[in-house]
């Protein structure tokens, strides 16, 4: 997914970390894949048929630690940071 860009997998601040890296996601599957979608999850979807299953999950994984982030109460952290990078930058 993200294998020529880490730039942000030394932030030490994990909001920046999977806001920087969905929006890297996004703009992946927009220019390269012509997804179409609100959110990052409706652009999996639509590029979904051009991508291997075991991608897709990776990519929903990235998409869920950041929705959770952003809206749950208390979830304040990347459970598994060095995993998340990891799947990323696959």
């Amino acid at each position: 997914m993200g294998a020529n860009w880490s730039k942000y997998s030394h932030s030490s601040n994990d909001y920046e970390l999977a806001i920087k890296s969905s929006k890297e996601l996004e703009h992946i599957l927009e220019f390269e894949f012509r997804a179409e979608g609100r959110g990052l999850h409706d652009k999996i979807s639509s590029a979904s048929s051009q991508l291997p299953p075991d991608l897709v999950k990776k990519m929903r994984y990235l998409a869920t630690i950041r929705n959770k982030l952003i809206h749950e109460r208390g979830f304040d952290s990347i459970p598994d940071r060095s995993g998340f990078i990891q799947v990323f930058e696959k």
